[in-house]
């Protein structure tokens, strides 16, 4: 018997390919078009926005550098070779991310430990340093000081220190994480050494309120901030931390005090990082970078520029807020004749647009984006840049298709309550909610997106109603949906408005006529986070489950708002208020001589008025109220004489009463607005 051995030579395919961030299985189709041979990408990574550039590249080499950054695997399928992540590398993707989140938290900790203040017995002495701050316009950081050298500044941050934050299985940005005392089922336990660390912090306390008292009797009335916050911590007494990450930042408040403490680890600091070598080089801006870096810079838009709205309008092919890392990065590539993988996270146009183009290398821009949200970046052989936070679920993107739907209809119209409810059935959390409306802003300027952002959490509970509760909700009676007596069978939107929202309760005779609201934001009616928090937190109360007949209630109506110009430097209050709050603003931007400048045109908008009642059992409710819409025209402003009398005497009676308030001095602001 012969046998005959054939072997088969395979030619090596060289790839010399680049594409702007867009989603993989986008980049992956155009590469398959690109090589002439079937490639794909599947559903898990539809939320990864790549940038790749190859030069004579390896097709195998290709596909393998792809599925190292994206943490992914190739497998052959009938439909040809497949781009996917399975199960198991999402969740080391989603163990990594808390990780190093928890990683980063301690870094910060121990740097604030590392500045406590000074041993009891030179408390005066400290006191005294801080007021020497007098002498400087910067009142806001002796504020910060004082607050800083009193014992319960010093308990938050061991309780902090305490906690195994390993543990934590997700942290959500935005949301916040309840440690106490004898936790609910939505709460988490304080640390081992908790008894402990109270024990400490009461032999400070007590030595504090010794001096304290004498300072305070000798009329050295400076002290009063920090004796607010020396009470003793009885047995009986209730404290937790309340945790809330941010945006590369995180803040942390020992609550159950009389006077709440709040405590900033310094997780980020911008100022001194350290640009990443290798990554210098020319790159040119596309005329859609150009484009969105006017917008970014400009901090009010009065409408998204053709070139801008449509490219915008293609959603999800492009990604609008990587068009200025994708120029960057694929520029220093080219320079450097290398080839390049970048997965970065949403919010990566922040950072690279936070400097006049030139003013920073691509390497400065990736270290400050890296304070953020940690990287992973080699620069040999080739140019590699991934976010450490690649777990879809706690991702920063949301549904692009319902994004580009939405900004379809903004375009021709007045978005409506119906249009933001369908837009969030697309968000998963606050961050990519965060993003979802950075990017409507570049459609419809600042007055209704900023609105849009803090009440994300009422959007997302309307989002759950079915179209017939929607048109029941614009009725005289509102439309009303019962909610089950566990937690855990609670929609996720309805959990976190009752539980992770800022809302406390109260009593049903408080809810009966809602107060004015603040601006657009929700109705919170916040109070103190000290010892009164504890009877008002609904996690508290009723963490482990709702009251019978509990049910919430969800109303619409129209309502009259004012909207003012107040140019590019106050595009934050560029949004539709009550005639009373605008001219409480005006009083306020005048006293304390921010950089904004006086409105000088008005007009009168319709917004609509979502309000969202929870009534849990017979005796308490919570309420939050938005105000979605009211873009004006500019060109149909006009001065304040020219307002509807009723709006325009209501402004006057505000600014009739700081008529005899002076401003609060000379010098230029140092503290927030």
């Amino acid at each position: 018997m012969i046998t005959t051995l054939f072997l088969v030579a395979v030619a090596r395919q060289d790839v010399t390919f680049e594409h702007k961030a867009a989603p993989v299985p986008v980049v992956v189709k155009a590469l398959s078009e690109a090589v002439g041979q079937p490639l794909h990408a599947d559903g898990s990574l539809n939320l990864d926005y790549v940038v790749v550039r190859f030069d004579n590249t390896p097709l195998e080499v290709v596909k393998e550098r792809l599925g190292q950054i994206l943490v992914a695997t190739w497998r052959d399928t009938p439909e040809g070779p497949t781009l996917g992540r399975t199960s198991a590398q999402q969740a080391q993707l989603r163990s990594e991310y808390v990780k190093s989140t928890a990683e980063r938290i301690r870094e910060g900790l121990a740097k604030l430990a590392e500045t406590e203040p000074p041993p009891t017995a030179s408390l005066r002495e400290a006191v005294r340093e801080v007021e020497r701050l007098r002498e400087t316009p910067n009142r806001w950081q002796r504020v910060q000081e004082l607050n800083r050298l009193a014992p319960s500044h010093r308990l938050a941050v061991a309780l902090a220190k305490d906690i195994d934050w390993t543990t934590i299985p997700e942290i959500v940005e935005f949301l916040p994480i309840e440690f106490m005392l004898n936790p609910t089922r939505l709460q988490r336990p304080l640390g081992r050494n908790t008894g402990r660390l109270i024990a400490q912090y009461n032999r400070e306390a007590e030595t504090h309120r010794k001096i304290v008292r004498e300072e305070l009797a000798a009329g050295q009335f400076w002290w009063d901030p920090i004796a607010r916050a020396s009470q003793e911590i009885g047995p009986s007494d209730r404290i937790g931390l309340v945790v809330r990450p941010a945006m590369g930042n995180i803040t942390i408040e020992l609550v159950g005090l009389d006077q709440p403490v709040m405590v900033n680890p310094p997780m980020a600091d911008y100022t001194s990082a350290t640009p990443i070598e290798g990554l210098d080089g020319e790159y040119e801006l596309s005329e859609q970078s150009q484009e969105f870096e006017r917008v970014l810079k400009s901090r009010s838009n009065p409408g998204t520029e053709p070139i801008m709205m449509r490219d915008l309008l293609r959603l999800p092919e492009v990604e609008p807020l990587a068009w200025l890392p994708s120029d960057m990065l694929l520029g220093v590539a080219k320079t450097q004749g290398k080839d390049l993988i970048a997965v970065l996270p949403d919010f990566s146009s922040i950072s690279f647009g936070a400097a006049p183009r030139g003013s920073q290398s691509v390497g400065q821009a990736l270290a400050m984006l890296d304070m953020f949200m940690p990287l992973r970046i080699t620069t040999d052989p080739f140019l590699s840049i991934a976010s450490k936070n690649l777990a879809a679920d706690h991702d920063w993107r949301c549904d692009r298709e319902a994004l580009g739907k939405f900004l379809r209809v903004a375009n021709e119209r007045e978005p409506m309550l119906g249009d933001f409810a369908d837009l969030c059935k697309g968000l998963k959390g606050q961050g990519d909610g965060f993003m979802a409306f950075m990017l409507m802003s570049l459609v419809m300027g600042d007055s209704s997106p900023s609105s849009v952002l803090e009440n994300l959490l009422l959007l997302k509970a309307f989002a759950v109603l079915t179209p017939g509760q929607r048109r029941e909700a614009q009725g005289p009676k509102g439309a009303t949906v019962s909610l089950p007596v566990s937690v855990p069978q609670l929609p996720a939107p309805f959990r976190d408005l009752i539980f992770r929202s800022r809302a406390l309760l109260l009593p049903f005779n408080e809810l009966s006529e809602p107060s004015e609201p603040e601006g657009p934001a929700m109705k919170s009616r916040i109070l103190s986070t000290g010892r009164e928090w504890f009877e008002r937190s609904a996690t508290t109360v009723y963490g482990n489950g709702l009251p019978p007949t509990s049910k919430l209630v969800f109303q619409v109506e129209n309502v009259e708002r004012v909207v003012a110009d107040w140019g590019p430097r106050g595009s934050y209050l560029q949004r539709p208020m009550s005639p009373e709050e605008l001219g409480r603003q005006m009083v306020l931007t005048a006293r304390f001589q921010t950089n904004s400048a006086p409105p000088t045109k008005f007009a009168v908008v319709t917004v609509e008025r979502l309000t969202i009642s929870a009534y849990l059992g017979q005796e308490a409710a919570m309420q939050w109220i938005a105000d979605l819409g009211g873009r004006a025209d500019p060109e149909k402003m006009v001065p304040l004489d020219q307002l509807p009398e009723a709006v325009r005497k209501a402004i006057d009676n505000e600014l009739a009463k700081a008529k005899d308030i002076a401003p609060s001095s000379d010098k230029p602001r140092t503290g927030p607005p």
